[in-house]
């Protein structure tokens, strides 16, 4: 969390940064010209006052700031720091050596605003700091009369205090105006900064889905349109054909647009769409593909059995049906010809049981009876009784394996 706040902090303060470092720009761009228009009147008057020091600060002082601005080898940082103790240092000058509060506070006043928008709210009131104690510095100089300055004789200790006070208290509240004002500023970029990310994220976000979707409605098309399978979609309602696949169009002999100007009951055997109801409900009950067993035909009136499974599909923004249906004729025509094969099987085995059984049965027991009376060669009857038991267990043997064997009728 510290870290997500932390790097949000130095988005924003990075985006305040540009912001500054753009607004410095322009006020050098735009001031150093239009400064021209003050600073010549001002010279000349300097000049015919007889105030030679007055002219060379002002000379010397736009000169250097013409060249620390547009100079590019020193860094911007150092650039806005040096022409803001130039500026200062003017300020001072013209209180110092004119006399008067006016020219030099207003430069001091202008200073202040410049730093607190060029600069961090701290180094605001560090400057806001300076000033004061450039005020109570000349304040002292006035009390104390360290040397004859200006100053003494135009100002009492008690005004100078009074309208030290009176600027300093109207710098303060342009500094802390100024700085609620770049809070909100800086609030502003961020959040600017955010909905452009959101903006781009979500923009990132919709072009990767219309790539995804663009994919899967090819993939969707190659399963469906290419699939080997017969494949319809159909609607819920009026059971007409919305789409068809070319392997339904060769399996059941029609044309595409023959097929979708029919519906579901036109490829069935009547009396099956009872049957397709109810596993559309179950369809929609389950929200799964639930299978049926059909009898269709094609366009040559051919019936076959098909398997068909049957699901929901979005179909151009509405729901639909999709069906894969599967021929499954050889398999029931296998299993038909299988259930006649044990039906055959069913009859041997009731032949064996009771048409073999019976005479087989009367055998045995003239065999008992002769044994017991003793009559013919005993040794013949003793052979023939074995062999007649051992045929009886070999019948028993054969129904009962055909019974095993045999599925139950149903």
């Amino acid at each position: 969390m510290h870290r997500i706040l932390g790097k949000e902090h130095e988005i924003k303060v990075q985006h305040l940064d540009l912001w500054k470092d753009k607004l410095f720009a322009n006020s050098v761009v735009y001031a150093m010209p239009v400064s021209l228009f003050a600073l010549i009147p001002s010279f000349i008057i300097a000049y015919y006052s007889e105030h030679d020091l007055l002219c060379v600060c002002n000379a010397g002082a736009f000169t250097a700031l013409v060249i620390i601005a547009l100079s590019k080898r020193i860094k911007l940082a150092i650039r806005k720091l040096i022409i803001v103790v130039i500026l200062t240092l003017i300020a001072i000058i013209l209180i110092a050596y004119l006399g008067s509060f006016g020219i030099g506070s207003v430069y001091l006043m202008v200073i202040g605003v410049f730093i607190a928008f060029i600069f961090s709210p701290r180094v605001a009131y560090m400057a806001f700091a300076l000033n004061v104690l450039i005020y109570i510095t000349f304040g002292l100089i006035i009390f104390f009369k360290w040397f004859n300055s200006p100053l003494i004789g135009q100002y009492p200790i008690n005004y100078w205090i009074a309208y030290s006070l009176n600027f300093l208290f109207l710098n303060y509240i342009v500094i802390t105006q100024i700085s609620h004002i770049l809070a909100g500023l800086e609030q502003t970029i961020y959040k600017e900064y955010r909905l452009m990310e959101i903006l781009r994220r979500d923009l990132k976000e919709k072009e990767q889905n219309n790539n995804l979707l663009k994919q899967s409605e090819a993939h969707y098309k190659t399963l469906f349109f290419s699939n080997p399978t017969p494949m319809w979609i159909f609607d819920r309602d009026t059971m007409r054909f919305l789409q068809v696949n070319d392997a339904a169009l060769e399996k059941y002999g029609y044309t595409k647009d023959e097929f979708l100007s029919m519906t579901i009951p036109d490829i069935r055997e009547s009396g099956s769409i009872e049957d397709l109801s109810r596993t559309i409900a179950e369809v929609e009950r389950s929200q799964t593909f639930v299978e049926n067993i059909a009898k269709h035909r094609g366009k040559d009136g051919h019936p076959f059995y098909a398997e068909v499974r049957c699901g929901i599909i979005p179909f151009n923004g509405k729901t639909a049906f999709l069906a894969i249906a599967r021929n499954i004729t050889r398999q029931i025509e296998y299993t038909g010809a299988i259930e006649q094969q044990n039906e055959k099987l069913r009859k041997i085995a009731f032949m064996q049981s009771h048409v073999i059984r019976a005479p087989l049965s009367r055998i045995l027991g003239l065999t008992d009876l002769m044994l017991q009376d003793k009559q013919g060669d005993q040794e013949l009857l003793n052979f023939l009784d074995i062999s007649v038991k051992e045929l009886d267990v070999v019948i028993q043997s054969i129904v009962n394996d055909t019974g095993e064997i045999l599925p139950p009728r149903v």
